[in-house]
């Protein structure tokens, strides 16, 4: 079997079908290139209809217990969904499918002249808000900080699978000279920030699961294979 290798941006839990590729002879490496910290921001004072939550991490460092719990929760895609369960044991109210252009089309039908609250990282490109209508009241809250790692040490791998902008801008301000690797995109958001740097082989995923991204990677496998 000819043998393959990749780095993801991300931690992966043992369950993960990223993971799952080692059995098939893959080499897998796996961990984000960014520190997470409470920002310390206070709170808005604002009262809001809508709370949306775009990743798994906003939803942890969101401090719930200042919230009413009779807000509605809208969530990206399924991934912070589940993310949401996990802490309140309460489903989202709506969940997109994680494609921000379809998110914002269908959620500005949902919310519709409502007050929403985006809880979000610092460094957020804040593709939902910008995307939304002005008949929906937006107020944005730094609820983490997402920092650079330095240094970082990351072997040549034949596959590299980025997760966000700028975990991707991490990986090329050490390594510049592997800009010739193809990449993999979890989402167009990240897409859209390799194409921008000069990537030439650039996948993107259709939705942000690690399913999806398994049948991605295996898809690359598949057009690149010399067997």
């Amino acid at each position: 079997m000819q043998a393959n290798s990749l780095f993801i941006t991300r931690h992966l839990s043992p369950d993960s079908p990223i993971l799952a590729l080692e059995k098939e002879g893959w080499r897998v490496w796996h961990e984000s290139l960014l520190d997470f910290v409470t920002s310390g921001e206070p709170a808005p004072k604002v009262e809001v209809d809508w709370i949306f939550f775009s990743s798994p991490k906003t939803v942890q460092f969101f401090p719930w217990k200042d919230w009413p719990k009779a807000t509605q929760i809208a969530c990206l895609g399924p991934g912070t969904a589940q993310c949401v369960l996990n802490h309140q044991d309460k489903p989202a109210d709506w969940i997109g499918n994680g494609i921000p252009s379809q998110v914002a089309r269908h959620f500005s039908e949902i919310a519709s002249n409502s007050s929403v609250l985006f809880p979000r990282a610092k460094h957020s490109r804040r593709s939902i808000q910008q995307l939304l209508p002005k008949h929906i009241s937006q107020t944005d809250w730094v609820v983490y900080i997402n920092r650079m790692k330095s240094p970082i040490d990351i072997p040549t791998t034949d596959l590299l699978v980025f997760t966000s902008p700028l975990n991707a801008e991490n990986y090329y301000r050490h390594y510049p000279n592997r800009k010739e690797l193809p990449s993999l995109a979890i989402g167009a958001t990240t897409a859209q920030w390799l194409r921008s740097q000069g990537i030439s082989i650039v996948i993107e995923t259709a939705t942000p699961s690690e399913t999806s991204l398994h049948k991605s990677i295996m898809h690359w496998k598949k057009i690149n294979s010399h067997e």
